[in-house]
């Protein structure tokens, strides 16, 4: 099978990809704490960001499980890492690297003012 690779894409249809190929290997899998979860483009190498508010042996399996699902998608035209950060509630900069592609409700928007 041929799989898509950065050089073959402009930039936004390489990120919109990992995107696409991030929220499907996601399906059914997003562990129970999780409040974000993430895609950090790369040519070479992806960074998949995990924020919970815990991590528990069933996260864990969970996290693994989106991971492998990614790498079957993406076949082996990109190396797969992970970032896991433990934190009480998301924090999803829209300017910065990465692209979300999930993160938890925010019950009262005045906790996090200026985060969408």
């Amino acid at each position: 099978m041929n799989y898509p690779t950065s050089s073959a894409m402009t930039s936004r249809d390489w990120h919109n990809y990992l995107v696409a190929q991030l929220v499907s290997a996601s399906l059914g899998y997003l562990p129970r704490h999780v409040v974000a979860v993430g895609v950090e483009p790369g040519d070479q190498e992806i960074v998949v960001h995990f924020q919970l508010t815990e991590i528990d042996d069933k996260d864990e399996d969970d996290m693994a499980e989106i991971v492998g699902e990614l790498s079957i998608l993406l076949g082996d035209i990109v190396r797969i890492r992970t970032a896991t950060d433990v934190r009480a509630r998301a924090h999803t900069d829209p300017t910065g690297l990465i692209r979300w592609t999930y993160r938890a409700r925010v019950e009262d928007e005045s906790d996090q003012p200026g985060l969408r």
